[in-house]
């Protein structure tokens, strides 16, 4: 019986070593893939593909509508029509 027992947990052992492999590739694979995003974000700052805003003024709370920049006052005021509850057009 013993020798049952000493079988078991080599086995446990075993698949618990499996485990910490499994999870130690797949920490591998997303830190691959955490540098490769890093890479391509770079390339696209590099390729200027968007520009980045210098003045966060819009984010400002305190400022009021009228000085957020190329805004329509139909934009800004837009409420589309309600449909009618009866299903009639």
């Amino acid at each position: 019986m013993s020798a049952d027992i000493h079988e078991v947990q080599k086995e446990d052992h075993q698949h618990q070593e499996m485990q910490w492999y499994t999870r130690l590739n797949d920490l591998h694979e997303f830190q691959k893939l955490c540098v490769d995003s890093v890479q391509k974000f770079q390339d696209l700052v590099a390729s200027n593909v968007f520009t980045c805003q210098t003045n966060f003024d819009v984010l400002d709370p305190s400022s009021t509508a009228h000085d957020l920049p190329g805004e329509d006052e139909d934009h800004i005021n837009f409420d589309p029509p309600v449909k009618p509850q009866n299903g009639a057009d």
